[in-house]
């Protein structure tokens, strides 16, 4: 029986709360999956009409960028995460009219959160670098002022919105 979406951030949350990672545990024996394999790079293409484009090192201090004014994922890296990052934010300016966290801090909470349950959905297991989207969403929880879990708590509902978007 698969994991239901809800399932699977609760379990990312009680991850970061603990602050033991399953990745740790048990490490994943896989080989990576090349982003051309990922059937959401098709569908981001061609049902949501955005761009996918590699730019070089330096440009940025993140994996991935959304450019909404070119309606394009830019990616640093080209690993399965940081597209899936770049897509929750596409996914985000979809639902515009019905998320109502639209501060940037907010924001990188919720498309780091929805990246880490997308990954491990589309994989069937636990996120290698789960520990780095944790550091991500610390650092943007204390700008909010507020701890990791009350900010990932107030997002919950919004970040199921955008992983169903992304899977419909």
């Amino acid at each position: 029986m698969e994991a239901s979406i809800g399932e699977v951030l609760v379990s990312i949350l009680v991850q970061f709360e603990i602050g033991e990672f399953e990745s740790e545990r048990n490490p994943p024996r896989h080989e990576p999956i090349k982003l051309s394999e990922l059937s959401l790079v098709k569908k981001a293409m061609e049902q949501w009409g955005i761009a996918i484009k590699f730019v070089p090192d330096g440009a940025c201090k993140c994996h991935a960028h959304f450019d909404k004014e070119r309606n394009e994922i830019q990616l640093f890296e080209s690993d399965v995460k940081s597209f899936l990052h770049g897509l929750a934010h596409a996914a985000i300016e979809r639902l515009s009219g019905t998320i109502t966290h639209t501060y940037h801090h907010w924001q990188e909470i919720m498309a780091e959160l929805a990246s880490c349950a997308l990954l491990e959905i589309l994989m069937n297991e636990s996120d290698e670098k789960l520990s780095n989207s944790y550091s991500v969403i610390v650092f943007n929880s204390v700008a909010l002022k507020l701890t990791p879990m009350e900010a990932c708590i107030e997002v919950f509902a919004e970040v199921e919105e955008i992983i169903e978007l992304i899977l419909a």
